[in-house]
């Protein structure tokens, strides 16, 4: 409940702190409603399909996180789907690290998708 009504914090570094679906759902829940939060890294942690679905629902309706870095997370394609159609929705996000994801040929045709669509990310890192 604290980061949902924290209006000072802009930056969240999670990096390698074997951080869960679990874990993700939690922090999933706060970002939906924190409008001061500008930067997370969620870098090197486990969080695979399921936790990345939890952070692409948190995209869909938080208005003001402009960086997002997932890398090395395990997400793979079907990951990337989930986070394809959040990246569909959100006006915001101007970054977003996806590098060492396992995401092959079928995740960069859903991701080249979104972008037809999404007219505010300016940063994709894949490498």
């Amino acid at each position: 409940a604290g980061l949902k009504t924290n209006r000072s914090l802009q930056k969240i570094s999670m990096n390698d702190c074997n951080l869960t679906p679990k874990g993700v759902a939690i922090m999933g829940k706060a970002i939906k409603g924190n409008r001061f939060l500008k930067e997370i890294k969620f870098n090197y942690n486990n969080i695979g399909v399921s936790g990345v679905g939890k952070i692409a629902k948190a995209l869909r309706v938080n208005c003001c996180l402009l960086s997002i870095e997932l890398s090395s997370n395990k997400i793979g394609d079907d990951g990337l789907k989930q986070l394809a159609g959040a990246l569909k929705v959100n006006k915001s996000l101007q970054k977003i690290s996806l590098k060492l994801n396992h995401i092959g040929n079928d995740g960069a045709a859903i991701l080249a998708a979104a972008l037809k669509v999404n007219n505010t990310l300016k940063t994709i890192d894949l490498m």
